[in-house]
Order: C-alpha cells, then sequence, then structure tokens
C-alpha cells in the first residue's frame, strides 16, 4: 500500500512539472509573437523583397506591411517599412522613383553587394531634419544614375545646440554610414551629401567614380560634399575613415562660406585610399580639418587648404598629370588668414617637373598664410618642392628637417614674405637649393648634397 501511494505521488509531481513548462513556454510563444512595431525580433524587423511582378514588405513573421508593383513602386513600400523603424533589410537591387525617407530611428541594410538602391531621383534616400532620430547604413548599394545625389545626411543643428546626456556629452551622435558601395554611373552628381548635421561616422565605404577625370574632363562627379544649407546651422564633429575613393572630380570636398567658416569645423579623414580624383581633397573656409594617414596617388592636385586650419601628417600624395598647376598640398589665404597649419612626415610627390608643379604651394595675393610648420616630409621631383607665393606677407612660416630629391627648385621664398625659418634639411640632386626673394628669411645649418638616388 506504502508502494502504491509513493507511486501515485510520484505520478503527480511529474504531471505538474510537465504542466507548469508547458505553461512557461506558451508565455514565452505569446510574448514574442505581441512585439510591439518597431522592436527587433531576431535577424531583422522587417524585409523588402521582389516576389514575382510585386514588390511587398513583411514583418519578421511574414506578416505583410505594404504592397505594390515591383519597379512601380519600390519607394512606396520601403517607406511603409521604414515607418516601423527597427530594422529593415533590402534583399533587391530597388528602384525607387521617388526619394526614400527616414523618419524613425532605424537600422537599414542590405544583403551585401548587389543590393539596395540605384535611381535617378535626387536625392534617393534621405535623413530627417531632426537631429534626435539616429540611423545606421551599412551593408548595400546605393547607385546614382543621372545628376543626382545619393544620400543626403542633414538635420537642422543649430548653431550652439547642447543636449547633454547623463555623462555630460552633447547628445547629437549616432550617423553611422558603413559598408555601403556608392556608385556613379553618370559623370555628374554627388554620392553622399552632408549637411547641417554633426557627429557623422562613415566607415568602410567606397565611392566609385565613372572614369578617370585626368583624361575624361567631363567627370564631375563627387565623393563626399559637406556645406551649411543656411544661416543658423553648424555642421562637423565627423570622421571618415578606411575608405575608397576612385574616378571623382572631387574625393572629399567641404564647401564652407567665407562668413560661417567656425561652423563647418572639425572634419577628420584617416586612413583612406584616394586613386585618380582629380581633387582629392579640397575644403574651403572650415575651421579645422584632419587628413591623417592617407594614400592619395594620380591626383591632379592632392590636399587643399583654402582658409582653412588644420594637419596633414603620415600621408603619401602623389601627383600624375599633364595638367597645369598641379600640387600635392595647397595652403591658401583669400579673405582670412591662414594660422598654425601643420605638415608633417609626408612623402609629397610630382611627376610633373615642368614650369608650375609643385610639392607644397603656399599662396595668397594679399591674404598671408602664417605660422605655418611644415617639417619631417620627403618632396620628391616637381618643378618646386616648396613655392612660397602671391606676394601676400607670409609670415614666421617654418620649414625644416625635410628632405628635397630631383626637385628643379628645392625651395622657392618669393617677395612679400617675411621671417621665413628654414633649417636643418637635407638637398638631394636639386638645381636650386634656396631661391629668397623674401624679408628676413632665416637659413640655418641647410645640407646641401648633390648625390644621386
Amino acid at each position: 500500500m506504502k508502494k502504491l501511494i509513493l507511486i501515485l505521488a510520484l505520478a503527480l509531481l511529474l504531471c505538474s512539472c510537465v504542466d507548469g513548462a508547458t505553461k512557461i513556454g506558451l508565455d514565452r510563444l505569446n510574448w514574442s509573437q505581441s512585439l510591439p512595431t518597431g522592436v527587433v525580433n531576431g535577424a531583422f524587423t522587417t524585409i523588402v523583397k521582389y516576389e514575382g511582378s510585386n514588390v511587398i514588405a513583411r514583418w519578421h513573421n511574414g506578416t505583410s506591411i505594404n504592397i505594390g508593383y515591383a519597379g512601380t513602386d519600390d519607394h512606396t513600400v520601403i517607406n511603409a517599412a521604414l515607418n516601423k523603424g527597427g530594422k529593415c533589410v533590402l534583399t533587391e537591387l530597388f528602384t525607387p522613383a521617388s526619394t526614400i525617407d527616414i523618419t524613425k530611428n532605424v537600422e537599414i541594410s542590405g544583403l551585401g553587394p548587389g543590393t539596395g538602391l540605384r535611381s535617378s531621383v535626387s536625392p534617393i534616400l534621405r535623413s530627417p531634419i531632426n537631429p534626435g532620430i539616429r540611423y545606421n547604413i551599412h551593408s548595400l548599394d546605393i547607385n546614382t544614375t543621372a545628376d543626382n545625389t545619393g544620400i543626403e545626411l542633414r538635420s537642422n543643428y543649430t548653431a550652439g545646440l547642447r543636449i547633454a546626456n547623463e555623462f555630460g556629452f552633447t547628445e547629437f551622435n549616432g550617423y553611422t554610414i558603413k559598408n555601403v558601395r556608392f556608385t556613379a554611373e553618370a559623370f555628374n552628381g554627388t554620392l553622399l551629401s552632408i549637411h547641417d548635421v554633426e557627429g557623422v561616422q562613415v566607415d568602410t565605404c567606397s565611392f566609385i567614380g565613372p572614369r578617370d577625370p585626368r583624361y575624361n574632363e567631363g567627370v564631375h562627379a563627387i565623393g563626399i560634399k559637406t556645406y551649411l544649407s543656411n544661416s543658423y546651422t553648424q555642421c562637423g564633429n565627423s570622421v571618415i575613415t578606411n575608405c575608397l575613393f576612385r574616378g571623382l572630380e572631387y574625393g572629399f570636398y567641404a564647401a564652407g562660406t567665407s562668413t560661417r567658416a567656425i561652423f563647418l569645423y572639425d572634419w577628420q579623414l584617416v586612413q583612406n585610399v584616394m586613386i585618380a580624383c582629380k581633387n582629392s581633397i579640397v575644403s574651403e573656409y572650415v575651421d579645422t580639418v584632419v587628413v591623417d594617414d592617407m594614400m592619395i596617388d594620380q591626383t591632379i592636385q592632392g590636399v587643399s587648404f583654402k582658409d582653412t586650419s588644420g594637419v596633414i601628417s603620415n600621408s603619401y600624395i602623389g601627383c600624375h598629370s599633364t595638367f597645369p598647376n598641379s600640387f600635392a598640398v595647397r595652403l591658401w589665404g583669400t579673405v582670412a588668414s591662414v594660422n598654425s597649419v601643420r605638415v608633417h612626415d609626408n612623402f609629397l610627390w610630382n611627376s610633373n617637373t615642368t614650369v608650375g608643379h609643385y610639392g607644397l604651394l603656399i599662396y595668397g595675393t594679399t591674404i598671408p598664410v602664417r605660422f605655418s610648420e611644415i617639417h619631417h616630409n620627403t618632396f620628391q621631383s616637381s618643378d618646386c618642392g616648396i613655392m612660397i607665393a602671391g606676394g601676400a606677407a607670409h609670415l614666421s612660416n617654418d620649414i625644416n628637417f625635410n628632405q628635397f630629391v630631383n626637385c628643379k627648385n628645392a625651395i622657392y621664398v618669393s617677395a612679400g614674405s617675411m621671417n621665413t625659418h628654414i633649417s636643418w634639411n637635407k638637398m638631394r640632386s636639386v638645381t636650386t637649393s634656396i631661391y629668397d626673394g623674401g624679408t628676413g628669411t632665416i637659413k640655418t645649418s641647410n645640407y646641401d648634397e648633390d648625390v644621386g638616388i
């Protein structure tokens, strides 16, 4: 009898455990199937795909969000998916007929090469003006097919606005573009436009133009352009890294305004490769640009700082062109003095040794370049390694510890320049080491070696 009671007790216990486990499992299932809109569950929240002649957006569980005709309604269906927030996966190379707008915090991705967006509308994909909406765009293609913009990043970020979080940091970052392959199929257009927004990170992207602009003068495509669109916003505090630029008129173009230069500021370009870009990096009226650890080759004009402060360092910049007035680096003052630019530890090569081709050009007709530090660079070939020209009162520029190889003129100081400090430079196979037409040029301890390399 005791054994029978024990067996019955064990059976009841087992039944209660199974029932409890079943209830837990059902509770979990019910919870996962009642997720609110925009919450990521699994690999994605929404997915957009072609199904026969239709384009359709579905939830992760297969439930339809929106459906239309493939090719005709791509933009409508994709917008419907993005309006849900969360993560949206584009599984095809869609051809939207109108701009696709980001309206909520969202992660947009493709499935790698061959998936994404291709269109002639401008822009193809556009961020909101609300700086509080975050987005992450990655792992897809953006193809422009006309004189249009691929992705436009924008906001109404007002100069002086500060939104502090609990750590005391400004809460404006959170905009990421990564592993995106931008392609300009036409000769014009801007692949990535950034204006009035702060805290953008562009990483491991490619910006590919239609042809080599050194031999095709009709190429006017731009890789990245940043600017201010109105009189009260600011734009900057952003980084571009590990990207490839090829076959463009401009690789990176920062187009500021002379009256608001301090509000387009703090751009960092690090470890990028730029090949066959006519104007690789152009910065106009910008407060602080850092160019570091770059590979720039087959260019006409490498890095141009017009009324811009900053640093150019640890880079290879090679000019290979028959176009006139080529240079690896130019510092240029037009409306405000260019102060305290550092150019150091670079290899600056200009293969054209005819008149008007430079390693470094310091220029200004009335506005000077002052207090720049140019040191530990190698200047290879070119008509002139360093040219200080234009007639402005360029003041107190230091040129120290550089090496000049196979340059007709190593250093040329034009009239008007004052107190140029030149010391401890090595000259090899140069025709003229230093031409001094300036006032108060200081020359000390220069090596003058005629050694073939």
